[in-house]
């Protein structure tokens, strides 16, 4: 049996029981990652084990390049302080109600933004790569999430009811999206924003039944999500939940028969290790200009002048096709443990360390009833970590663009202005 397989099995395993015992870890980067790893990762990894038709240095690889991407995250995570990244987060004492005018008006546009999505001519909508108007609509209605997550702290926080009234509108169209399309990356948002506030604000524990829950949907529906879609398509959500063959979707996994994704990761491996044509970065930033530099505006050539050897994702299909002849699925990723190698080798399981390093900091921010800018920041990087490693983590970068841009200008909007003191009063400051 592949040592690196059972090393990554052991990690995966220990994850589980340990957040089994102490539910609150469910929200900590190392475990969920680490059932990131357990759902997704392993059983795909698993699959490829059984079908035998790869050779042994293929799936050496990808099993070796697994286990490090997993095991630097949690050195990252437990051999860092994350003092200085937590001060950083430090943004001072935030102004309620103008916190909440902040999140209504984010709400506000996400919300109309949606509704000008679905007002797009169908064939655009169902495009697997959006572009022109659809994608400038999309970007801002990724506003609703910050927003809805804002209005509902305040509420909490605050006890100020019109911010429970713009989280319930914040959420109609995430749960939309979850309910009638099936689409994973909203219901985590959710999820794991009501997890952060109940845990942070309210000061609950998270219910061990939950968690429990929360892993055997992880490994069992979540895998075979497609399903549920093909059948809401065609009915209602109730009638696509009741007839999801769940004795089928476990079969399967207990079979091997798992998605493309690390199949994918595994052939970009090896193709990248023959070509020795490593990305040394540039990924990400050619991701970041892919997505932030709209053609309509600044023109194609323009556009691509800026990048480095042009867009990833269509010379790594090209690459795939061209060296081993092998075809990704339509709509299937590379994950982050084949778009790290892609770039640095196995030194790309660094990006997970630095990951580590950056959540022990934030994580610790974010538990301090003080400081809510952090917890406004662990959201969607925590989502956005999820998907490096079910996606790639090409896409961080943006993430981080769009953090910065969108919470750091609402909590700047939000703070409350510091008083110079009254003269003749002494200022007590602590040494």
């Amino acid at each position: 049996m592949n040592p690196f397989y059972l090393l990554l099995t052991g990690m995966c395993l220990l994850t589980i029981v340990v957040v089994l015992i102490q539910p609150n870890r469910l929200v900590e980067f190392p475990y969920f990652i680490g059932l990131t790893f357990a759902t997704f990762i392993l059983p795909q990894l698993y699959g490829l084990l059984m079908s035998r038709i790869w050779s042994d240095e293929m799936l050496w690889d990808v099993s070796l390049m697994s286990f490090l991407c997993l095991a630097a995250a949690w050195l990252g995570y437990y051999t860092s302080t994350g003092e200085t990244v937590a001060r950083a987060f430090n943004c001072g004492t935030l102004h309620p109600k103008k916190l909440l005018l902040a999140g209504w008006v984010l709400v506000l546009i996400g919300v109309v933004a949606y509704i000008a999505i679905g007002g797009q001519p169908e064939e655009d909508r169902l495009r697997a790569q959006w572009t022109g108007t659809i994608t400038k609509l999309n970007l801002f209605a990724g506003l609703v999430f910050p927003g809805f997550v804002i209005c509902l702290y305040v509420w909490l926080k605050h006890h100020l009811k019109s911010g429970l009234i713009g989280g319930i509108i914040g959420l109609t169209f995430p749960i939309y999206l979850i309910i009638f399309l099936g689409r994973r990356q909203p219901a985590g948002h959710v999820i794991f924003a009501v997890l952060m506030l109940w845990l942070v604000v309210l000061k609950r524990s998270i219910p061990r039944w939950l968690v429990a829950v929360a892993i055997a949907f992880g490994l069992v529906v979540l895998p075979n999500i497609a399903e549920y879609r093909s059948k809401v398509s065609q009915s209602d959500p109730i009638t696509a939940a009741r007839t999801f063959d769940l004795a089928g979707a476990w079969e399967q996994r207990k079979d091997g028969q798992t998605g493309p994704e690390l199949a994918n990761a595994m052939h970009l491996i090896a193709s990248t290790q023959a070509r020795g044509d490593y990305g040394l970065g540039r990924a990400y930033w050619n991701t970041l200009v892919f997505n932030y530099v709209p053609a309509q505006y600044f023109g194609s050539h323009f556009k691509e002048s800026l990048m480095i050897g042009g867009h990833e994702a269509s010379t790594t299909e090209a690459a795939l096709w061209n060296e081993m002849g092998y075809q990704m699925s339509f709509g299937s990723t590379v994950t982050g443990v084949g778009d790290t190698f892609r770039q640095f080798w196995y030194f790309g399981c660094l990006v997970f360390y630095c990951l580590g390093v950056g959540f022990r900091g934030l994580y610790k921010a974010a538990r301090r009833e003080e400081n809510p800018c952090a917890l406004m920041y662990y959201i969607p990087f925590s989502i956005a970590a999820i998907n490096g490693v079910t996606h790639q983590t090409m896409n961080l970068p943006g993430v981080l663009v769009f953090c910065i841009v969108v919470l750091g200008g609402t909590l700047y909007f939000s703070k409350t202005p510091k008083r110079p003191p009254a003269r003749g009063v002494a200022v007590i400051r602590n040494v």
